[in-house]
């Protein structure tokens, strides 16, 4: 499942407020791994659920994390802003 950002940023500010209530000392633990994906836009929904799925598959894998602990954001940025060595791609 892909999580738009501020989803994302309520879910994860949801989670350490009641870690810090419960005196959880490990609430970072529970957030973790955020991944932020930045791509050209244009890849369609279904690419970035089948992505999405792909690197949680891989973060619970060599992270040793949970599936519901790994957060996938996805940011398409226009070509325009891309560059690479201080020029434009």
């Amino acid at each position: 499942m892909v999580l738009n950002l501020r989803m994302a940023l309520v879910m994860v500010t949801d989670l350490i407020t009641n870690s810090i209530k419960n005196k959880s000392t490990n609430y970072f633990r529970l957030v973790m791994p955020l991944i932020t994906v930045s791509m050209y836009p244009g890849r369609s929904q279904e690419q970035k659920d089948e992505y999405a799925k792909a690197i949680t598959k891989s973060a619970v894998e060599i992270l040793k994390t949970k599936e519901h602990h790994v957060i996938v954001v996805f940011e398409d940025n226009p070509k325009e802003n891309w560059f690479l060595a201080g020029n434009q791609l």
